[in-house]
């Protein structure tokens, strides 16, 4: 990872040179440096070998000074020493000459070199167990650290899964990635801290060894049971085994150190790897739960049913019902006032206009209360408009897919939506502005319908109305013109009766006042006859009457109800029945 841009990145830049966290290393780092350092070392340490050491001690210790001949008893003697030991003693017999004490000498010395040499290999061996027992111990100790810090560091990365990302937000996905990699420069210490505790315990190994070595070859030395080049073969076979078992050892070391580093960059490579895919899957994740939210609210009363356009429905209800109410009190209170005797043609026609004026307002009040949907919903695709461009920013800032892609899965997942919302709207709004318009013209054919029906009624009463003034005129004008003839003739017999009833006066003879007292009865009879026909006229014309007034109001009486579509209790008029059946046409 780049440390340094990390520091960069990171808010308080001032002071950020003197912060310990850039003195921190990486894995790969920490190996090339380790490498460096032992590189160095090796140099360094190369004048410092048990070899060169002995060498000194060699030539001050007072010990290894030659404290008997400088060459051995076989390099004197031809034969060995106890035998020549016993030729310079002639006095003695054979058989007493056994070299009791020499032999007992030479037994305790070997038995003082066997005790060197067995507590020099006591030694050596307990410094390389115990350096085995603290090599392990030590990497145990790291092992169950590196254990620990891992345990930790996964349930760190667990708030990175699936079904938990979802809840973080961006700061704390880039928080979890913080986290985890402030541990890889403890790791990393750990590790060099590790390899300095093989190094110290290899040095006292080395120490150890390299004293007891010392001392070894001193106690030898003056035990005297090998010869000076034979201890010097032990001191450098020893030291060449101390010192390659010290370069395998620090090579296992290096070794070991360094593949705990390359498992180290390959284990934070790899958490970074899954932070990556995290966060991905984060930005993914956030960019569909944000359009699933989006759909979500777009298709939640708050934009499919908003508040303002419930109550505007309310208050369409109320004046639809208001409407309503006022068209059936116009026509309970307009059809008591149009029934006969008060039934007229200009009351018909005043209740049709004012049913008409009705329908007309209600048809400017259904276009008033479409245009304030229309704007009520255009105000709530406004909104929508916003959140939808809220919603793009927001899902273009998470750059969980490429620009061009998220918009188009916007469009298609969101828009969509929106563009649904906006359709189900209007259709809603044409569907009640279609109810209301069917209403609206069901109630202008209804009120048109009993305005025609009340149009024919009134027809049908004026008309037995005129009818009967007209008869009732007829009959009267016929009277009045017999009664008006009737006088003339009756005043034309009167001056007849008065010219006979003269003549009667002036008759001069009995034969002559009889022909004339004979013409004025005549002219009596005439004037009685005249009364009588007359009074038989005009009894005729006003007996006739009734019979005509009968006959025009049963033809009213059925013609009422037959439009009232109730049964009269008078026979079907022959006028009124339907025309006989056309007889069946003649066989071909």
């Amino acid at each position: 990872m780049d440390w340094e841009k990390k520091t960069v990145k990171r808010e308080a830049l001032s002071g950020a040179a003197a912060d310990n966290f850039n003195e921190m290393l990486t894995p790969a780092q920490t190996l090339l440096q380790t490498l460096q350092e032992s590189e160095v070392a090796r140099k360094e340490k190369y004048y410092s070998t048990v070899s060169a050491k002995m060498k000194a001690a060699r030539e001050k210790l007072p010990s290894l000074g030659v404290k008997h001949a400088p060459r051995s008893d076989t390099s004197i003697f031809t034969v060995p020493p106890p035998r020549e030991v016993h030729s310079l003693l002639p006095d003695i017999r054979p058989e007493k000459a056994n070299m009791e004490g020499v032999r007992q000498m030479l037994g305790q010395q070997f038995e003082r070199h066997r005790a060197v040499w067995e507590t020099f290999v006591g030694v050596r061996d307990g410094t390389q167990q115990q350096l085995e027992e603290e090599v392990c111990s030590v990497a145990a100790d790291l092992k169950a650290r590196l254990e620990s810090d891992d345990a930790g560091i996964e349930d760190i990365m667990s708030m990175l899964k699936e079904d938990r990302v979802m809840r973080l937000t961006e700061p704390e996905v880039y928080q979890v990635w913080d986290a985890v990699a402030q541990r890889v420069p403890e790791r990393a210490r750990w590790i060099e801290v590790l390899g300095a505790s093989l190094e110290e315990a290899e040095e006292r190994r080395r120490t150890t060894v390299e004293g007891q070595l010392v001392k070894m070859v001193g106690d030898m030395a003056e035990t005297a049971a090998l010869s000076e080049g034979e201890i010097e073969r032990i001191l450098e076979r020893e030291s060449i085994g101390l010192n390659t078992a010290i370069l395998q050892n620090r090579r296992a070391y290096a070794d070991f150190v360094k593949r705990l580093q390359v498992a180290e960059v390959e284990a934070e490579r790899q958490r970074r790897r899954r932070w990556e895919l995290a966060l991905n899957s984060w930005r993914t994740l956030r960019s569909l739960h944000a359009m699933d939210l989006f759909n979500q609210r777009i298709r939640s009363p708050e934009f499919s049913e908003p508040p303002e356009r419930l109550q505007l429905f309310s208050r369409i209800r109320e004046w639809q019902t208001k409407g309503a109410h006022r068209i059936i009190k116009h026509v309970e209170q307009g059809i008591p006032q149009l029934l006969p005797p008060q039934l007229s043609s200009r009351r018909v026609t005043a209740w049709c206009e004012a049913a008409s004026k009705m329908t007309a307002s209600w048809m400017r009040d259904t276009e008033a209360w479409h245009e304030r949907l229309l704007s009520h919903d255009n105000d709530v695709e406004y909104q929508g408009r916003q959140a939808y461009a809220q919603l793009t920013q927001e899902v273009l800032d998470y750059k969980g897919y490429p620009e061009a892609e998220a918009r188009e899965l916007l469009d298609k997942g969101c828009g969509a939506v929106l563009r649904e919302r906006r359709e189900a709207a209007l259709a809603l709004f044409t569907q009640a502005r279609k109810f209301l318009e069917w209403q609206a013209d069901r109630w202008r054919h209804f009120s048109g319908g009993l305005g025609s029906w009340l149009g024919q009624l009134c027809k049908i009463f004026e008309e037995h109305k005129a009818a009967t003034s007209n008869n009732e005129s007829n009959v009267r004008s016929t009277l009045k013109s017999r009664r008006e003839q009737r006088n003339a003739e009756d005043a034309a017999r009167e001056a007849a009766l008065e010219a006979a009833i003269e003549a009667v006066r002036q008759g001069y003879n009995e034969a002559h006042l009889d022909a004339q007292v004979a013409a004025a009865l005549s002219r009596l009879d005439e004037i009685e006859e005249g009364y009588r026909s007359f009074h038989a006229a005009m009894s005729e014309i006003v007996h006739a009457f009734p019979r005509t007034v009968a006959e025009s109001n049963m033809k009213y009486h059925w013609l009422l109800c037959n439009m009232t579509l109730v049964k009269p209790h008078i026979p079907t008029p022959e006028w009124a029945l339907p025309p006989p059946p056309l007889p069946p046409p003649p066989p071909p």
